[in-house]
């Protein structure tokens, strides 16, 4: 059935999403990969299956990394489990107070974890009981260990340090057989409860106030593209030493969305539209970033640090940083205020409200970073990099790298004029620039265009209700 006919619109029902439901309509009309996102509902109940199937061995798990009874564990109901698009958060009661990528995914977040509790132990982030791998090997921090462990290893790290050797984290192999079985990867963590703190999300837009802080690319625009199966041909043992090393392999990101998600190109004005500015920012790149800091410093980065991610009193004091899988290290003329600070993230910002904010960022972090100089010499001032990168434009090239979905609307609104604010409505600029994406681009967008149909007619076919057309 052609999703182009004159069909009753009765027959195309919604379809559920991991949150929410979405039309047909509304699905068609969608940058995204729908037909790949329509699975996960399904995909996340039968994970969601096997985990409540596993319970008691959670309960387990839990006790034996706290060093209690499973019996003083108590797991909340299922309708209470927290999740995301790629994990679970099951929240744990204990009677007793005691004060592949998935594989990949977790020792990220748990080296998050460990390396803010021995380098910036003010920055406030839940506790990290543990950790467990999908081949069965299980992390326990140290102080959760018997006695003559840490004794052991305190004794070890003496040593070590003594010697000139590097520090070993306090997360150290722990061996339990039982875990084998469950065949996920976990953290352990502390639960925040609301007597902490709340989400930021919650009362941000309500008030203005002051929030006050008491090299594989590992971040969640790459998972997002793993998951629909787009690659990204970067081994996970490849690290980036310069700058420019690590650009070059994002925008590689994007064109790879280009060329392999079904539904990247719309029209073949789209196409163009596309495939110009992909061309465009190969070559102008470099003029937004500092020669001397191509080949570092790079700082370590939460990617994925939005509201909902930072927990805080009545008084935005933030309580606790939480969520710290996408964690990576970065260039740093990649760093910058978040781009949410003014309301709309990306593109839908608010520009002059997002100015002011910026500037009042960059105006607090020069004052600290002045009274941190006083103790000792800082390798670089970030609050400087910041505002040149704001006057230069490097933001607006940082954000769009980071955002598949809007780094051609960002392109051609904030990159293009600053070298010419004509081309965007000379066609000329348009049939030059296109060949020179890659080999035969004009055949390639003629294919993007029939892959377009193919899932158009198989997005069509997910929403046709055909029990609705038998009555």
């Amino acid at each position: 059935m052609s999703p182009e006919s004159d069909h009753d619109a009765n027959l195309l029902r919604p379809r559920s999403l991991l949150r929410g439901q979405i039309t047909y309509s509304t699905a068609r009309e969608d940058g995204n990969n729908i037909l790949h996102q329509l699975g996960y509902r399904d995909e996340r109940d039968q994970y969601f299956t096997h985990l409540f199937q596993n319970r008691q061995l959670i309960k387990k798990i839990i006790g034996r990394r706290l060093g209690l009874s499973s019996d003083s564990c108590h797991l909340v109901d299922v309708e209470d489990w927290i999740h995301g698009s790629f994990n679970v958060c099951i929240r744990a009661d204990i009677d007793t107070f005691k004060p592949g990528n998935s594989d990949e995914k977790i020792r990220c977040e748990a080296g998050t974890y460990a390396w803010l509790q021995e380098n910036c132990p003010n920055v406030p982030i839940p506790h990290l009981y543990g950790f467990g791998l999908s081949n069965g090997e299980t992390f326990t921090h140290l102080e959760h260990m018997t006695f003559l462990t840490r004794i052991v290893q305190y004794l070890r790290r003496h040593v070590l340090r003594w010697l000139g050797y590097s520090i070993p984290t306090s997360y150290i192999p722990y061996q339990m057989n039982e875990a084998k079985p469950l065949g996920n990867e976990y953290i352990l963590i502390e639960y925040i409860d609301s007597s902490r703190g709340q989400m930021l999300l919650q009362s941000w837009g309500k008030g203005s106030g002051n929030l006050t802080l008491s090299n594989r690319l590992l971040t969640l625009q790459l998972q997002l593209l793993e998951n629909e199966h787009i690659p990204v041909d970067i081994p996970r043992q490849i690290t980036h030493a310069t700058a420019d090393s690590y650009i070059h392999d994002l925008l590689a990101f994007h064109e790879s969305r280009f060329r392999h998600q079904p539904n990247a190109v719309s029209s073949l004005q789209d196409g163009f539209y596309q495939a110009c500015a992909l061309s465009v920012i190969r070559s102008v790149w470099p003029f937004f970033s500092r020669r001397d800091l191509l080949r570092g410093p790079f700082f370590m980065e939460l990617t994925d640090l939005h509201p909902s991610n930072i927990m805080v009193d009545e008084d935005w004091n933030i309580k606790s940083l939480i969520d710290l899988e996408w964690a990576c290290s970065r260039p740093v003329e990649m760093i910058h205020p978040p781009d949410w600070l003014a309301g709309e993230p990306g593109p839908e910002m608010d520009l002059e409200a997002y100015e002011i904010t910026h500037g009042e960022f960059v105006e607090i972090l020069r004052e600290e970073e002045e009274k941190n100089s006083l103790a000792q010499q800082p390798v670089v001032q970030l609050h400087s990099i910041m505002k040149d990168g704001w006057g230069r434009g490097t933001f607006w090239c940082s954000i769009a790298l980071n955002m598949p979905m809007a780094l051609f609307e960002i392109f051609y609104t904030h990159i293009q004029p600053r070298f010419s604010k004509s081309h965007k409505d000379d066609e000329s600029f348009w049939l030059i620039t296109m060949p020179y994406w890659t080999f035969g681009t004009f055949k390639f967008l003629e294919k993007k265009l029939r892959d377009k149909e193919q899932y158009d007619q198989r997005l069509h076919e997910a929403f046709f209700d055909r029990k609705t057309e038998c009555l």
